[in-house]
């Protein structure tokens, strides 16, 4: 089972100019929300392939395969990341996605949808838990109705829950080990 709640702001700018002067000019701005729940039983296989390259280098691979009998389909990930550490605090990661939806098993003719998203992250760590961050991605999208293309540019401060982990009767609390002087 699962469940997805999605919402967005849109704002959108268009301006059309000939030579050097406007021509005509849109705005449009909207919400949106989209809820999707499903029950539907998949079954897949994924594979798995994560190794350090010398002290400061970890390459990871993720493949994964599923079929879905109710909606005749088969859904296909696969992802690739290196990431790099650089000094004591610096974290340097590149990552690539790319998903592929085809729901045409019953000879219908349609089109595979299929996405490809890539990153380029940047992060420094101010202690422990805090880390300020900058990516620099992409996102390419196409089915049988569309193709879209974004670009983002992120900057961040992010907090990493660690070592705050109860679960009794399945393992001992977790907590950070304290700093070491």
């Amino acid at each position: 089972m699962s469940w997805r709640y999605d919402k967005a702001h849109v704002r959108s700018r268009n301006r059309l100019y000939q030579g050097d002067s406007l021509v005509a000019s849109t705005e449009q701005q909207f919400d949106q929300r989209s809820v999707f729940r499903s029950d539907e039983t998949q079954v897949g296989a994924v594979i798995e392939y994560h190794r350090p390259v010398g002290m400061r280098w970890q390459a990871d691979v993720i493949s994964q395969a599923n079929f879905s009998r109710r909606l005749q389909a088969i859904f296909g990930t696969s992802q690739a990341q290196v990431a790099y550490v650089m000094a004591d605090r610096w974290l340097a990661a590149v990552n690539a996605v790319q998903s592929v939806f085809e729901s045409g098993l019953d000879d219908s003719g349609t089109v595979p949808a299929w996405q490809v998203t890539y990153n380029a992250a940047l992060g420094y760590w101010l202690e422990d838990s805090w880390s300020i961050d900058l990516s620099v991605g992409g996102v390419q999208q196409h089915d049988a109705s569309r193709f879209e293309r974004d670009y983002a540019f992120t900057l961040g401060f992010t907090y990493r829950i660690a070592g705050l982990l109860n679960a009794p009767g399945v393992f001992e609390p977790q907590r950070l080990a304290p700093p070491s002087n």
